[in-house]
């Protein structure tokens, strides 16, 4: 659930509040997996920064997270979505252990102020670039992805471009794009100043493409690293794919591998979706 109430969104109504499982029940889990030879779990859920909210005790996502990396050995551990208002200093820290993966999913929406009251949305554009700014600074390497509507209803051209150079000058590393879409019985749907589906779908394309800059220059900026890769599949074209702890795709080219295992690779250069890179034995 979620206890949000975004004025695009009815996911609240459907699925009512957020609720909580018990920290032993995903301690548990997460140790089980890891003893069946899991290299990673994939904490999510609609909105895990409530996380603990409804649980008795001072028991939030900082010290689910900080339980499982103190609890396991091996096993690396990946937030889903956060929201930039859920992510302290102590997030941070806990995000700079060796295994908790170097990646966070934080939804922006929209960069002009305006727009995000119009949304329901409970920070500024200045919240969430300066919190993007001290995770890479903290983070080397870190992944940030972000979500971004375009054509909510009141997105004038000058918003519109407000948000686009805010993103192009920032260090995002990825971006989803959706154009705004009524959803029944929501505040937006009944909003004034509906954006035409042509000028929703040009604005899409424009921030589509803003999003494969950013992306380009993401991978571009990890030749020569050397990161841990969760070897996924082997592909018809002798190639194997795994997923860096940054959340990148990464291929290699070996006659071996065993699908689960976490590898170091030295990355060589951007290939296809993701990078090349050489296993280091």
């Amino acid at each position: 659930g979620c206890n949000y109430r975004c004025t695009y969104c009815n996911i609240w109504m459907a699925r009512g509040r957020s609720r909580s499982r018990p920290v032993e029940d995903v301690l548990t889990e997460v140790l089980q997996l890891e003893s069946e030879g899991y290299g990673e779990v994939v904490l999510t859920g609609i909105h895990i920064g409530l996380y603990g909210r409804d649980i008795e005790g001072n028991k939030n996502l900082n010290y689910l997270l900080k339980k499982l990396l103190l609890s396991t050995s091996k096993i690396r551990i990946r937030l889903g979505s956060l929201e930039v208002k859920e992510i302290d200093d102590e997030t941070v820290d806990l995000l700079c252990h060796e295994r908790a993966c170097r990646h966070l999913h934080i939804p922006l929406q929209s960069g002009d102020d305006e727009i995000l009251k119009r949304m329901g949305r409970n920070y500024t554009s200045g919240d969430f670039f300066s919190r993007v700014e001290d995770l890479k600074k903290k983070i080397p390497g870190i992944a940030i992805g972000a979500d971004l509507i375009v054509g909510f209803p009141g997105e004038t051209d000058e918003s519109f471009n407000v948000t686009k150079r805010r993103i192009s000058e920032s260090e995002i590393s990825y971006l989803h794009v959706f154009p705004f879409s009524k959803r029944p019985n929501t505040k937006a749907s009944e909003m004034r100043g509906q954006v035409s589906e042509s000028v929703k779908k040009k604005r899409a394309a424009e921030m589509r493409e803003v999003g494969r800059g950013l992306k380009e220059r993401f991978l571009n900026s990890q030749r020569g690293k050397i990161i841990g890769v969760l070897i996924e599949e082997s592909l018809e074209d002798t190639y194997i794919k795994g997923k860096s702890d940054n959340y990148i795709n990464v291929y290699m080219k070996t006659k071996g591998f065993e699908q689960g295992k976490i590898v170091n690779v030295k990355i060589d250069k951007a290939f296809r979706d993701g990078v090349l890179g050489n296993i280091l034995h």
